[in-house]
């Protein structure tokens, strides 16, 4: 009975000549910083995350996730949170200590995956970081990021 199941587990996964697989974000949570204050000499970080599932694959198909520049044309040294003509450096990452600076794999950037096609919606966090005392005027900041699935 187990190789039953696993025959049938392994024939579901096994897209059938002619159809492509398809993958898509079903839910994001932003990276929303809060306030930031100038003048404390601390830096800001939040957490956000992208679900995203895939369908009609084959076992060795494989996804990555790029994060695009935004605003700021760039990955680095930084991408840039706007208020009007107003800019705060900030950064998104793959790794909660700020090391991998999440973009498409080129330059110093990275890229996540490459990751098997998961049958169930997967989770990937996304984590943010301001470096402290920035000459930033008062008003809400915010930029825009495309996320981009290759598969």
């Amino acid at each position: 009975m187990k190789l039953a199941c696993a025959a049938a587990a392994l024939a579901l996964l096994w897209a059938s000549p002619g159809r492509a697989a398809s993958c898509g974000v079903v839910e994001v949570q932003s990276v929303a910083f809060g306030a930031y204050n100038p003048f404390s000499g601390a830096s800001g970080n939040a957490t956000g995350y992208l679900t995203y599932v895939c369908s009609l694959f084959n076992i060795f198909d494989r996804v990555t996730v790029d994060l695009s520049t935004g605003a700021s044309g760039t990955y680095l040294p930084w991408r840039t949170l706007m208020s009007g003509s107003h800019a705060l450096n900030y950064n998104l990452y793959l790794d909660a200590t700020f090391t991998q600076v999440w973009g498409n794999g080129s330059g110093s950037t990275f890229r996540f995956g490459p990751q098997a096609l998961p049958i169930l919606p997967t989770r990937v966090y996304v984590y943010g970081y301001i470096p402290p005392s920035q000459n930033a005027w008062e008003g809400s900041y915010g930029d825009t990021i495309t996320i981009t699935l290759n598969f």
